[in-house]
């Protein structure tokens, strides 16, 4: 079935899989932090998976060049899979750093900060999957994103108490220096993660803003031809000057719009019973019946007409893509 707006979720699905390569990485880090003689495999793996966000990161960069419409802005997925990549890099960082530093596990600081980061990749996924219906999961989203503000703060707690201990006087100068980098990358991941959960709320309220200013523009344009047609026949019988007929309909349009609902509940409610009645055949006809009647025409002569092509061709475009 055709869709006016392709939704395109394998985007998505990039944005779930890097998401997904942090949480693995987190994991690896965890097991070290547990058991030093994992250090040199998980090492490893820790670099296979920022190599595998590095080709999500250059797979999605090229998938964008062929696509017409994205599901949110370019530039905003592009950000969020820069971000998410972050995440793997900083943490594949901190699995090196523990075997560059010969760390060990006799310190327990470094492993709550791991958990934070386990739970705040879990967010993260689930964020991430939230975003293919983003219209429909914005509650959802706006309470993940709070939940990773939640946990950062969380994080800081732990990393400031951490330094504060590694400084009492009680510590070896080389431990103070190995838990010091250590304890930084953790931070500096959870402050990554953070940046993800920002990132993806100001998505959702340009997207707010968006929509509210186009159903304000179209508001504003479709007032131009409603007010001629309530006020013909009253100016054309001198009834009422045009300047006065233009301040009632003006003032009674935007009253009745705040009082009465009546039409949006009879359509929404009787008429259009479904989301699934609601398909590109019907948003397709209703732009072009709009368009017809801007210019005085019935649908079929605006969209045959010879020096309309380009706009038919761009409805027909919009079929043959999926959009």
């Amino acid at each position: 079935m055709f869709s006016l707006v392709n939704k395109h979720e394998e985007f998505f699905d990039y944005l779930v899989s890097n998401a997904r390569n942090f949480h693995k990485s987190v994991l690896l880090a965890k097991e070290v932090l547990q058991d030093i003689s994992t250090l040199e495999r998980n090492g490893r793996e820790a670099t296979k998976l920022e190599h595998a966000g590095n080709k999500l990161t250059i797979d999605i960069v090229a998938r964008m060049k062929k696509v017409f419409i994205t599901p949110i802005d370019r530039e905003d997925f592009y950000a969020l899979t820069r971000r998410l990549d972050d995440c793997v890099d900083d943490m594949k960082d901190v699995v090196l750093s523990l075997r560059i530093y010969h760390a060990n596990n006799t310190w327990s600081e470094p492993l709550k900060m791991v958990n934070i980061l386990e739970k705040m990749s879990g967010e993260m996924i689930e964020l991430m999957r939230l975003l293919k219906d983003i219209d429909k999961n914005e509650k959802e989203i706006a309470a993940h994103a709070r939940q990773l503000n939640k946990l950062e703060s969380e994080a800081d707690v732990i990393y400031r108490g951490a330094i504060s201990e590694l400084f009492d006087g009680t510590h070896e100068i080389i431990d103070i220096i190995r838990w010091k980098e250590i304890m930084g990358g953790l931070e500096d991941t959870a402050n990554q993660a953070e940046n993800v959960g920002n990132l993806v709320k100001e998505v959702v309220m340009n997207l707010i803003i968006i929509l509210i200013i186009l159903a304000l523009s179209f508001d504003f344009i479709n007032g131009f031809h409603d007010t001629a047609n309530a006020i013909a026949t009253c100016v054309a019988t001198r009834a009422l000057n045009p300047k006065v007929a233009i301040i009632m309909s003006a003032v009674l349009n935007f009253v009745g719009a705040m009082v009465s609902t009546g039409v949006a509940k009879t359509i929404g409610g009787d008429i259009v019973t479904s989301p699934s009645m609601v398909g590109s055949v019907v948003l397709i006809a209703a732009i072009a019946a709009e368009s017809a009647h801007l210019e005085g025409r019935s649908a079929v002569q605006f969209l045959t007409c010879p020096h309309r092509r380009y706009l038919r061709g761009s409805y027909y475009l919009l079929w043959d893509r999926g959009y």
